[in-house]
């Protein structure tokens, strides 16, 4: 049973390579705080939503290309992108992840040597996490990855100004 529609409102925008469409999405039915009637966020294709569980895109939050926010699989929980949070590429919200405010989250596109984006968030236990290509996990762990990918090369110089950035920016308080 589907719980969300398109409505007619949509909008473009425009990444690196292309013209994306989004579409405001509205609830046909109410779960956990959403009720019959509420209008969601922005997505590309219903791929980007899950229908089952209790995932949503909230208020002006964007879900784009392989981005997912899903009740069940690779995107878990409750996952919600709220406010202007976005998730695009192949980006993810996991269990009760909350990107709400532009202090939680750094993206950098393009970076690395694919020209993929990189997603910084404070995690729900005030950890900074990476979402980069096929990695996600934590910051210590991105920065040995890098490390050990690239070394000193140009795109090991650029992930290591993007991760001190993104220790600038992110509040983990």
């Amino acid at each position: 049973m589907k719980k969300y529609e398109f409505t007619e409102e949509t909008k473009n925008i425009y990444t690196m390579d292309k013209e994306i469409t989004l579409h405001r999405i509205r609830a046909l039915q109410s779960f956990d705080e959403v009720k019959t009637g509420d209008l969601g966020g922005w997505i590309e294709d219903e791929r980007n939503l899950s229908h089952n569980g209790n995932c949503w895109v909230f208020d002006n939050g964007w879900v784009f290309d392989n981005g997912r926010v899903s009740g069940i699989g690779r995107v878990s929980g409750n996952g919600r992108v709220s406010g202007n949070g976005w998730v695009f590429g192949n980006g993810w919200v996991s269990d009760n992840g909350d990107i709400t405010k532009p202090e939680h989250l750094l993206s950098i596109v393009p970076i690395g040597s694919r020209g993929d984006c990189t997603t910084f968030y404070r995690s729900k236990d005030n950890q900074i996490w990476v979402t980069c290509g096929c990695f996600c996990g934590a910051l210590d762990k991105f920065v040995r990855k890098v490390e050990k990918t690239h070394g000193n090369n140009k795109h090991g110089s650029a992930y290591k100004i993007a991760i001190e950035l993104a220790k600038a920016q992110i509040d983990l308080t």
